[in-house]
């Protein structure tokens, strides 16, 4: 890992990961082609299925995803540590009324953050990658899918996004896709980094960017999480199962109060917003200790 890169690590050690150790199971050949062609033509028949099915595959990534921000980048359960699930929550009301009070700047601030925890986190590879991955989550779908993504925008925010935002948007999904092809050029042989290029093009914002959330940062992560607490394929499914009846959940209760859209969305900022923060902020002392060196060597130890 470059210097600058252990540097940056670990205010975000909440999910913070060394990138050859930790993504070793995820960037394995054949693994990551047998599960990215897997994941594209899961993706491109939800597609064809219609907007609503593509949605929900996009909300299932996510909520799929969720669950490795309960962990530190020890292993260590944090949800059973008082101090960090208060001041947690804390931080998610504070993000979820900033929603509600001015949802276009809090939805800005959300998508910069998400950024930023994206290229840090050390789940996919080098800083280069992590960053490409980084912008075409937040940029890619409003520079191919603009009118769609304003539009998910708007509704998720119950106003008009002005467009600046999108024009500014778009300009980081050109900067992603300029770092993606430098990176392509030097490792042609990359099945998730194209996936992650290929979605916003021909998928519906939603379900590209559940796409990208999973296979440039939660994936890595929950494998690595899945290595650190020996889980067995009864965890796996248990967080399948989860996921799609939470998306299935959501999907039928959207049509019950469309009007409470903005509600949904301020409860998911301030869901998903905390995980955002340096794990500093939130949690104990004890849920801080080694370095990202030392967790991605427990990750691959013999005892692990």
């Amino acid at each position: 890992m470059d210097r600058h890169g252990v540097r940056f690590a670990r205010p975000f050690a909440s999910t913070a990961v060394t990138g050859m150790n930790a993504a070793a199971d995820w960037h394995a050949p054949p693994r990551q082609a047998l599960g990215t062609g897997a994941l594209l033509i899961g993706a491109a028949s939800l597609q064809m299925a219609g907007a609503v099915w593509a949605v929900a595959g996009g909300l299932a990534l996510f909520v799929a995803g969720l669950p490795h921000g309960a962990f530190s980048h020890t292993g260590r359960a944090l949800l059973n540590r008082k101090p960090y699930v208060i001041r947690y929550l804390l931080a998610g009301l504070l993000a979820g009324l900033a929603f509600l009070w001015q949802p276009v700047a809090a939805l800005a601030a959300f998508l910069l953050a998400s950024a930023w925890h994206f290229t840090f986190d050390h789940s996919s590879g080098a800083t280069l990658r992590r960053s490409a991955i980084a912008l075409i989550a937040i940029g890619g779908s409003a520079l191919f899918r603009p009118t769609e993504t304003q539009a998910v925008f708007a509704a998720l925010c119950g106003s008009a996004i002005p467009a600046p935002v999108m024009i500014v948007l778009a300009v980081c999904g050109v900067a992603g896709y300029a770092m993606t092809a430098r990176v392509l050029l030097k490792r042609p042989r990359d099945p998730a980094l194209w996936l992650v290029a290929v979605s916003p093009a021909l998928f519906h914002p939603v379900l590209a960017t559940g796409l990208v959330f999973w296979v440039g940062h939660a994936g890595p992560l929950t494998s690595r999480l899945a290595r650190l607490r020996n889980w067995t394929p009864v965890t796996w499914l248990a967080l399948g199962g989860a996921a799609v009846a939470a998306t299935a959940a959501i999907i039928l209760a959207l049509p019950l109060a469309p009007a409470f859209l903005p509600w949904y969305a301020a409860a998911a900022v301030g869901l998903i917003a905390p995980h955002l923060l340096p794990l500093r902020w939130l949690s104990p002392a004890a849920d801080r200790q080694g370095t990202p060196v030392q967790s991605s060597q427990a990750a691959i130890s013999p005892a692990t």
